[in-house]
């Protein structure tokens, strides 16, 4: 409603504000540019399959952002009344760990270094922290399809590095994201304590932790020493042939629809056939 009476609805709305400012703020493994490429680690064993309204709200600046749907376990979600107006989007979400990000542009400071790689300039981005990587499932559930075939393969997503990589402008619906399995390789001590700090995905995905809690709950983080990922040549030749390997395979042969494995993995998110609808990619920050 347009109107709210009495301290106690304003306080209400304000909480509500809060929650949802408090849920976008928290840091994101995004990736914008064609060809950008991030370094990662992924963090959880379990991830999340969750609900959320697709929300412009005025008191944001008429941003966008994702609101948890709390029809299903809480009740009396006030966006569920009014599907037609806050869609629902289906989205998974990891904790990962992010080393550091190659852009193929420079920062607008130009603080980030060139690096040369095969034939082309990046500019790497120092991370070092952890990240929440929120994500719709993908055209044909494809973007999930990454990284359950990464569990079907090794049984863990936890046991190496990754790289995961942006094919596709900005804006771009027809969008691919490679996720590139790297070798085997121990978690390094300093970023097993800081994983044990995470706080549970759930009580991120419904606004109940701020940017500031995140901060404090991890506040021996910003001084870790981050290594680099395990299993990446200095040169990273290796890992730049299985990158464009796989993009190419990808991009060249989109899957329309979500394969099934021989046997049932320990992570499946199930996928009715109505899922479809809701894994068109989003382009632009969760936030706008």
């Amino acid at each position: 409603m347009a109107i709210r009476r009495g301290i106690n609805e304003i306080e209400k709305r304000n909480r509500e504000v809060a929650a949802m400012m408090g849920q976008s703020n928290i840091p994101e493994l995004r990736l914008f540019g064609d060809g950008d490429m991030a370094f990662v680690r992924v963090l959880s064993e379990d991830p999340l399959d969750v609900d959320f309204h697709e929300v412009f709200d005025a008191a944001l600046g008429n941003k966008r952002r994702f609101y948890y749907c709390k029809e299903s376990d809480e009740g009396g979600c006030e966006y569920h009344k009014d599907l037609p107006s806050y869609p629902i989007v289906r989205m998974f979400m990891f904790w990962m760990w992010v080393y550091k990000i190659w852009h193929v542009s420079p920062a607008d400071d130009g603080s980030w270094k060139p690096v040369e790689h095969g034939q082309r300039t990046y500019y790497e981005e120092p991370v070092s922290e952890a990240r929440m990587l929120r994500s719709k499932l993908g055209r044909g559930a494809e973007r999930w399809e990454q990284f359950r075939s990464v569990y079907d393969t090794y049984g863990t997503w936890k046991d190496r590095d990754y790289i995961y990589r942006r094919k596709g402008p900005f804006a771009d619906p027809n969008v691919v994201y490679n996720l590139t399995p790297l070798d085997k390789s121990p978690l390094p001590d300093e970023i097993v304590k800081i994983m044990g700090k995470l706080p549970p995905l759930e009580a991120v995905a419904k606004g109940k932790i701020t940017r500031n809690e995140l901060i404090a709950q991890l506040s021996g983080q910003a001084a870790a020493t981050s290594p680099q990922p395990s299993g990446v040549p200095v040169q990273e030749t290796q890992a730049q042939t299985q990158i464009q390997a796989q993009a190419q395979a990808q991009t060249q042969e989109p899957r329309s629809e979500a394969s099934e494995p021989d046997s049932e993995p320990r992570h499946k998110i199930d996928l009715p056939e109505d899922s479809i609808e809701f894994g068109e990619v989003d382009e632009t920050p969760a936030e706008e």
